[in-house]
């Protein structure tokens, strides 16, 4: 039965990937052909078994990535012997939209050190990425920042300002758009902000690293529009990008913030790119197919493989809204209104769709009593906590986060992954998939 069921879902992610149509190979999920003749990447942490066998997802929500942040923070007090975040998902980190950054953050071989202002090797921990999400709130996601265009001492006035300006008073000329002199505003008539404040913070954040420098294998999703397909930059195919480029391109959510064009480094075509979450916001299959396919990678010439019965899978996502808390107000809405809620039930929509998926296959599997391997966070949010660019959610979601990780209100979810994974094992408590997999290492 558990056969027919991992069959079943790896006939849909080796179609997905490979034997979909989804056009050049720059924008379709890796296959094994291509991870074999183009893999000039390199995993830069020692491999562990258990740790390949580990798949992280991470969901796009714009702030609400602050809730996912602080998710892993307490993760991090949990693992054995101090692991970091990129030590124990060695099978893959994939993120969308926000997720994109916090998995970006967890590979980075270098960080910023906000006290040095200098960067010092070691990726960032999650709570340096809890801290970075509250930087976002104040320098992104407001139409007036002028700490970017006149006082920034790193980067002052720039030609970004004065493109912004430029916009921004033709705007007013042209549909009475936003009076906010500053880049960050794209007016009425444009995005509700720029994306010059978020890539200034990008850069600080990490520099000019590009994919081929990750930790451990990344996968950050967004969404091509000049080709009208999904593209995966990931580290092994997509070796040039920048972190920078890559986390812009997959948090461009329509509405929000303006689209991304960028080339690979090598000379092939420009990607025209918007926010991955608007078709795939919890990316789950692919991260598992990714992960696949970087462990034969990893352990070709070992003589060993895993195998999807292998892999276990944490997905943790930013929250949604109560059920039914909308309707009301949807149910005449005008265009306008529609205009951004239509982003938000696309990512929302598509990161229940996955869920319940998922769920439905790994639940019968585990029927057969095997261990636990898919396990999803996803907290329910009033509709005041819901927004993506509302600062004043950042210590609501904090606080939710900390509650679902700590006392007798723990996440079920969380609780189980961390006794199951997370927390060092007495000799004598190994599971048999532990020792089917890994009796020879």
């Amino acid at each position: 039965m558990k056969s027919l069921i991992y069959g079943a879902v790896f006939f849909v992610l080796s179609g997905w990937g490979a034997g979909a149509d989804l056009g050049p190979d720059i924008v379709s999920a890796p296959s094994s052909s291509s991870l074999k003749s183009r893999s000039p990447y390199v995993m830069k942490v020692e491999a562990d078994p258990l740790a390949l066998a580990r798949v992280l997802c991470l969901d796009g929500g714009g702030l609400r990535g602050v809730y996912a942040a602080e998710i892993l923070s307490s993760l991090e007090t949990e693992l054995k012997e101090g692991k970091r975040i990129c030590d124990f998902f060695q099978g893959g980190i994939t993120g969308t939209s926000t997720g994109s950054l916090i998995a970006l953050a967890l590979v980075a071989p270098n960080h910023f050190n906000k006290r040095t202002k200098k960067m010092e090797p070691g990726p960032y921990s999650a709570s340096d990425i809890v801290s970075f999400y509250e930087e976002m709130a104040d320098e992104v996601f407001k139409c007036w920042t002028p700490s970017h265009c006149w006082t920034n001492a790193t980067h002052g006035y720039d030609e970004g300002c004065l493109s912004s300006l430029k916009k921004t008073l033709w705007s007013i000329m042209t549909c009475f758009g936003c009076c906010a002199c500053c880049k960050n505003c794209d007016g009425f008539c444009g995005p509700k902000y720029g994306n010059h404040a978020l890539k200034i913070l990008l850069e600080r954040y990490f520099g000019g690293l590009t994919l081929k420098e990750a930790l451990v294998p990344v996968q950050i999703v967004s969404y091509d529009v000049l080709l009208n397909q999904p593209v995966y930059f990931d580290s092994y195919r997509h070796t040039n990008i920048r972190f920078v480029d890559a986390a812009l391109c997959s948090s461009a959510a329509p509405t929000y913030l303006p689209g991304v064009s960028i080339g690979d480094g090598n000379g092939s075509p420009l990607y025209q790119c918007i926010d991955g979450g608007i078709f795939d916001n919890s990316a789950c299959l692919a991260a598992l197919r990714f992960g696949l396919f970087h462990t034969q990678k990893t352990l070709q010439d070992s003589g060993f493989s895993l195998h999807l019965t292998d892999f276990v899978l944490l997905s943790i996502g930013t929250g949604q809204r109560i059920i039914g808390s909308r309707y009301k107000k949807l149910k005449h809405a005008s265009k306008l209104t529609w205009a951004s809620e239509a982003i938000e039930i696309s990512i929302n929509g598509t990161s229940q769709a996955t869920h319940a998926n998922l769920s439905a296959i790994y639940e019968a599997a585990e029927l057969e009593e095997e261990p636990r391997q898919y396990f999803r966070i996803q907290p329910i949010l009033p509709d005041t906590e819901t927004q993506m660019d509302d600062s004043s959610i950042i210590p609501h979601l904090r606080a939710r986060a900390r509650a679902d990780t700590t006392g007798d209100y723990c996440n079920a979810a969380f609780k189980e992954f961390v006794k199951e994974h997370a927390r060092p094992r007495k000799p004598n408590e190994s599971t048999k998939k532990d020792i089917v997999s890994f009796s020879v290492v």
